[in-house]
């Protein structure tokens, strides 16, 4: 189906399947037209590859329809169609609130070739260290430059904001791996230099958002939080914000894994808990506390020794 490009035949097809009278060949020509790939081919011609996925903050200006189709959207990008720099981070900031994580896949796993000048700009920039990855190396000097298409970090962490906001578990978790990505670049048996994606700014989360995905993702989605460099204070408002839940599971793992939490949090973690009646966290927040009073007993016998 891919083959099929001509603007005409295209649009014959569209004409045919809306012809009730012609029975099973209308029916079939409605299947066709259906396949993304078609529609696809059909929107490039009609609004031309550099318009069609033209997008303002209120939605795709030549088909509104789109806002309702990622796959399409995705065929879309994958056959070319062109995007300025607003449209792409309106698309993006779109992709996160709808929860189309394959999107946002696509803009993670895109990096543009650039010049040596702006590469070494854009580091200068954001204060970034030149942490680029060779994949290849020729006996001349030259090399082509790439960055990525997205930057992830946009006013401070806005994308991971919002990911959390939206309680969009998935796309939280690609933005929070996206300084993972190695991409797939043919560097023309030349050397290249990419710059990757930084780690997630993670800054002005909502509290109740965080704690909601991390129920839904699990342990190991705090472990990716915590790798990134969540803050203490954070951190801290987590582990309160649990105990108020009752969620064993969460409380248990911040306090076993000393560093997480300040001892004195415990005491406002048993308020908490005694709240919702949960005796078996605010046993364990006992045992812990009690734990940790030794070792401060410890601490004062050395340091009168």
């Amino acid at each position: 189906m891919d083959k099929i490009s001509s603007y005409g035949i295209l649009s014959r097809i569209y004409v045919l399947a809306q012809n009730i009278n012609l029975g099973l060949v209308s029916r079939n020509f409605h299947e066709i037209s259906t396949l993304d790939s078609v529609r696809a081919s059909f929107l490039i011609k009609k609004f031309g590859k550099n318009n069609i996925l033209k997008f303002k903050s209120y939605g795709f200006v030549h088909f509104n329809n789109l806002s309702k189709r990622q796959e399409l959207v995705l065929k879309l990008l994958e056959k070319g169609s062109g995007l300025n720099s607003k449209s792409k981070q309106n698309l993006f900031k779109f992709s996160i609130e709808r929860g189309w994580n394959k999107i946002v896949e696509y803009f993670l796993n895109n990096f543009l070739e650039t010049t040596e000048e702006k590469f070494r700009e854009i580091v200068v920039q954001e204060r970034m260290n030149e942490n680029y990855t060779e994949l290849s190396i020729s006996p001349n000097n030259n090399f082509k430059y790439y960055i990525p298409t997205i930057y992830i970090n946009q006013n401070n962490g806005e994308w991971l904001r919002l990911a959390v906001y939206y309680r969009q578990m998935n796309i939280t978790k690609q933005l929070l791996n996206a300084h993972k990505i190695k991409p797939k670049i043919e560097s023309d048996k030349l050397k290249a230099k990419i710059l990757p994606h930084p780690k997630a700014t993670i800054i002005d989360l909502s509290l109740k958002g965080s704690c909601d995905i991390l129920e839904e993702g699990g342990l190991d989605l705090m472990k990716i939080f915590l790798l990134n460099g969540l803050e203490r204070c954070f951190i801290d408002s987590i582990f309160r914000e649990f105990c108020y839940r009752g969620n064993v599971k969460f409380t248990k793992f911040l306090v076993e894994n000393e560093g997480y939490v300040f001892p004195n949090n415990s005491e406002y973690g048993l308020m908490s808990t005694r709240t919702v009646d949960r005796t078996d966290i605010v046993k364990h927040l006992l045992e812990k506390s009690n734990l940790v009073d030794k070792k401060r007993q410890n601490v004062r016998k050395i340091d009168k020794n």
